[in-house]
């Protein structure tokens, strides 16, 4: 067991040490010697089970025995076990819980939960009762847990957030509730909202942020197994930045300007009308968009409406999204023209769209990848566009592409990579933010100038 937890020694654990200084480094490297010698000497379970730093949850002492707590891997799915070793004394067994504990990279004293019992499935209220309690009992996080009771509820509980009370946030919900917590404590005065952690676990439809989380870990994305997944990475996690779009929009006829801030994405068009008339059918899942989709599909609507960009400079997107402009000079010819004196506006030459989203997360769903481009905190900001007319087969074709990322190769599909983007139309227009419903006519966004804490 010692010899697989060298070999074998979690990201977590790096991490750990990359952001500790050098005393601390030293302590945490002796603890974990301490630890292994520890496993040398115990015998965690009947069949001699590897425990891998990876998996732990926690650690109880009770006399001269601890309880390690942790969520191994069987069968391609998290279960948890527990290991019990008994040591030579109180003192030794003191010692060898603080070793495990110390391994963790961050652990939050207090936290206030905030459930949306009446997201996706309406599943959030039993996650939290099987799932979440438990790890958090076995992690020894304590918590208050507050239920949204109507639409907006969520905003108006986090702009009374008392960080001298808790160490941060965690919901059990869809990304709608994560957009309210985030504008709710931006509207704080005197709070740093990039100061506050906020753990994200799925209990909606979508939950995009959650599936961006357990991609960076390398995590199953698909439902089963998910809510454990998603506890174990917030309980194991650290906070860490992730990107948010700032957008200021106003309605025909109206000089008022509203700023709201955006987790996920916005988004018109086919996959607005697909989110937005399947909201009816929402205690069945993710199933709902199928349903939708196909119907939108053989509607084929073209959508009108103007869109202005500042484009990134290449040299700051990653690799695969330098390959695709290899594949599409035209798509490299839009972000290397001269923009001209208007502060490098350019407008996209088409004026008729299948299909417009903006995003900062990768993901549009637990089993759907929206951009393969973007990644959790990368500072990048993609634009996805499908110019009409587009052939319905075309458009199914790019929909049952969504679970691999495929579409993103598609001639019919153009990506840009954008520092501000600006959206016009004829008439006040359905949008979607962050899977919530918003009507206006002229919208602007950028990447906002904070960041959002997420733990994982």
């Amino acid at each position: 067991i010692a010899t697989s937890l060298l070999n074998q020694i979690s990201e977590s654990w790096r991490l750990a040490m990359s952001h500790a200084g050098e005393g601390d480094r030293a302590s945490a490297t002796s603890s974990l010697d301490q630890l292994l010698s520890l496993k040398e000497a115990g015998n965690p379970s009947k069949n001699n089970e590897k425990i891998l730093l990876s998996s732990i949850i926690g650690c109880h002492q009770r006399a001269n025995q601890i309880t390690v707590f942790h969520c191994p891997i069987k069968n391609g799915k998290r279960r948890r076990r527990q290991a019990v070793f008994p040591l030579d004394g109180e003192g030794a067994a003191r010692q060898a819980r603080e070793n495990v504990l110390r391994a963790i990279a961050w652990r939050p004293r207090r936290v206030l939960v905030i459930v949306n019992p009446f997201g996706g499935a309406k599943m959030a209220s039993i996650y939290l009762e099987t799932v979440v309690e438990p790890m958090f009992f076995e992690a020894g996080i304590s918590y208050d847990v507050v239920t949204t009771e109507y639409s907006g509820h969520a905003e108006k509980i986090a702009a009374h957030f008392d960080p001298a009370k808790f160490d941060g946030i965690v919901t059990i919900s869809g990304d709608g509730t994560l957009h309210e917590i985030m504008n709710g404590l931006n509207s704080r005065p005197g709070l740093d909202f990039a100061s506050v952690p906020i753990g994200v676990l799925n209990g909606g439809t979508a939950n995009c942020v959650v599936a961006a989380i357990l991609d960076e870990r390398n995590e199953r994305c698909g439902k089963p197994g998910a809510i454990t997944n998603a506890t174990l990475a917030f309980v194991q996690g650290r906070p860490r930045q992730m990107d948010i779009l700032h957008i200021s929009s106003r309605r025909g006829g109206s000089e008022r300007e509203e700023e709201i801030l955006l987790c996920q994405s916005i988004s018109w068009g086919l996959i607005a009308d697909i989110e937005f008339d399947s909201e009816w059918m929402r205690s069945v899942g993710s199933s709902r968009y199928d349903c939708y989709a196909l119907k939108h599909i053989a509607r084929n609507a073209t959508y009108r409406g103007e869109i202005q960009y500042i484009p990134e400079d290449i040299s700051q997107t990653g690799p695969d999204f330098q390959r695709y402009l290899c594949t599409r000079p035209d798509v490299a010819d839009m972000h290397m023209k001269d923009g001209g004196s208007d502060g490098g506006w350019r407008t996209f030459p088409c004026q008729s769209f299948s299909w417009v989203a903006l995003m900062v997360n990768g993901f549009w769903s637990l089993s759907n990848i929206a951009c393969p481009f973007v990644r959790l905190g990368d500072g990048l900001a993609l634009l996805m566009l499908v110019p009409a007319p587009v052939s319905r087969r075309r458009l199914l074709r790019i929909f049952l592409s969504l679970e691999t990322g495929r579409h993103a190769w598609f001639k019919s599909v153009t990506w840009l990579a954008v520092r501000e983007a600006r959206f016009s139309f004829p008439t006040d227009t359905r949008l979607n933010f962050d899977g919530e419903q918003f009507l206006y006519s002229e919208t602007h966004c950028r990447l906002a100038p904070v960041k959002a804490s997420i733990v994982y």
